[in-house]
C-alpha cells in the first residue's frame, strides 16, 4: 500500500481515517499537525511534525489528505503544503458505502463520506 500522511488531528480526521481504513488503499504513517507535539499518538496515529518538517519524514511518502472540516482553514492548509511542496499529491478518500453514479468527476483532496450518494453526470471540485 502506499504511505500518505493526514494533515491535521482536529475532530474531522477521525472520520477521514476511518474512511482511509475502510477503503484498504493507503496506509497512513502518521498525522500532521501545527498544534500537538511531535510523538503525541492521536487515534493509534503519532504526530510526525508540521507542515514544514513533511520533507524531513523518513518513509517514501505518496500523498496525504487534508481533514480540517472548515472550508476556510483547509484551503490555507493546502496553499500552505502546496506553497513549501509545489507537486504535492492529495489524495482522495471515498468511504465504501458511498455510492458514485456513472461518469462523475472527483477531484483531488476530496473526502466521500459514508453512504453519500454522488449522481451521474456529477463533478465535485478539489478539496
Amino acid at each position: 500500500m502506499k504511505n500518505i500522511v493526514i494533515f491535521g488531528s482536529g475532530r474531522h480526521y477521525k472520520v477521514v481515517i476511518d474512511i482511509i481504513e475502510k477503503a484498504n488503499q493507503y496506509h497512513i504513517v502518521g498525522l500532521i499537525d501545527q498544534f500537538k507535539e511531535v510523538g503525541t499518538i492521536v487515534l493509534g496515529y503519532k504526530i510526525l511534525g508540521n507542515i514544514q518538517s513533511l520533507d524531513q519524514l523518513d518513509v517514501d511518502l505518496y500523498g496525504g489528505i487534508v481533514a480540517i472540516a472548515d472550508n476556510w482553514i483547509r484551503q490555507r492548509a493546502v496553499l500552505e503544503v502546496l506553497s513549501l511542496y509545489k507537486d504535492f499529491n492529495f489524495i482522495t478518500a471515498i468511504h465504501p458505502t458511498a455510492v458514485i453514479g456513472k461518469h462523475v468527476s472527483i477531484q483531488k483532496g476530496t473526502v466521500v463520506m459514508p453512504n453519500a450518494v454522488i449522481n451521474s453526470n456529477s463533478a465535485i471540485g478539489s478539496h
